[in-house]
């Protein structure tokens, strides 16, 4: 931990203060889930360098949780052979979910059974903050009711671009322009934890392989439904589809209206924020570029979000 620590630029008065405090190894310091006032009652007083931290911080749990993501499928797709008779179940077998009764799932269900305990006990933190009665008759349900909502909000966490999109890439040979246009969208603004939400175009101009329609659809419900920023969802689903299918071209658009501009700070209900991200042909070759977004501006209903 010390040097991991040191790497990431803490002086040796900040690693004593962590070890002071019982952190002997990055996997304790993950578990911590520390924060911004964390670190600073831990010495960092630079918010650079808590920035730094927790970033790595964050990185390392993705990591933690991408290998036991890893370990989850590989258990599943060694049990699906016996599971199917000894069949063997094909390569969608890692990305099923465990079946219920099993000891995966058991697993599963208990972790996210404490994640929501946990965030419920937080909820209620945050009503008493406000100065709310927890127990008065019209709150008593609603930190877990809220803890709920905020785990559905954000259940593109636990989802994978190759979990949503399956075996839905075929061989076409069709190199003109797909698009799917208006694909709503809901999600959370990771600087207020408020909603935005608005529409996705997607296009892209096959080269060889075509995806299922509805998985365009699911690809930007899965990015959408996690702490964002508009730009970082719009490059998000450009990049995943440029990953899949390897086309000539993809052009993503994102229109959305945002409740932290219009419910707090500067308070400008009806505006609306417009964010693209374009690759190769689109990004190439300005016919092309052209005619998507004259397709997707002449769409019927109106510009409105």
């Amino acid at each position: 931990m010390e040097s991991w620590l040191v790497e990431r630029g803490v002086p040796q008065s900040g690693v004593a203060a962590f070890s002071a405090q019982g952190f002997d190894s990055v996997e304790s310091l993950v578990k911590a889930r520390l924060g911004e006032a964390d670190l600073r009652e831990l010495g960092l007083e630079q918010m650079r360098l808590r920035k730094t931290v927790l970033h790595a911080l964050g990185r390392e749990r993705d990591a933690a949780k991408a290998r036991r993501d890893a370990a989850k499928a590989e258990g599943a797709a060694a049990a699906a052979p016996a599971a199917l008779g000894g069949s063997g179940g094909g390569p969608e077998a890692a990305l099923c979910p465990p079946c219920k009764g099993t000891p995966a799932a058991a697993q599963l269900e208990e972790e996210a059974a404490e994640r929501l305990a946990t965030m419920t006990e937080c909820m209620e933190t945050i009503l008493g903050g406000l100065g709310e009665d927890v127990a008065r008759e019209g709150l008593v349900k609603t930190p877990h009711r809220a803890a709920q909502a905020l785990l559905d909000l954000t259940a593109g966490y636990g989802q994978s671009v190759e979990e949503v999109v399956g075996g839905a890439v075929f061989d076409e040979e069709h190199e003109e322009m797909v698009i799917v246009r208006d694909i709503d969208i809901f999600s959370l603004c990771e600087h207020h934890m408020l909603p935005f939400y608005g529409k996705v175009h997607i296009g892209y101009v096959p080269q060889s392989k075509v995806i299922g329609l509805s998985k365009l659809a699911r690809i930007a419900n899965m990015y959408s439904r996690r702490l964002q920023v508009q730009e970082r969802l719009t490059k998000q689903i450009a990049t995943a589809l440029d990953e899949i299918l390897a086309p000539q071209g993809v052009a993503v658009v994102v229109e959305a209206a945002h409740m932290c501009m219009a419910m707090r700070g500067v308070c400008k209900p009806g505006s609306s924020t417009v964010t693209s991200s374009l690759r190769g042909c689109f990004l190439s070759d300005h016919r092309t570029r052209k005619e998507f977004f004259s397709m997707i501006q002449g769409r019927s209903g109106g510009g409105g979000l």
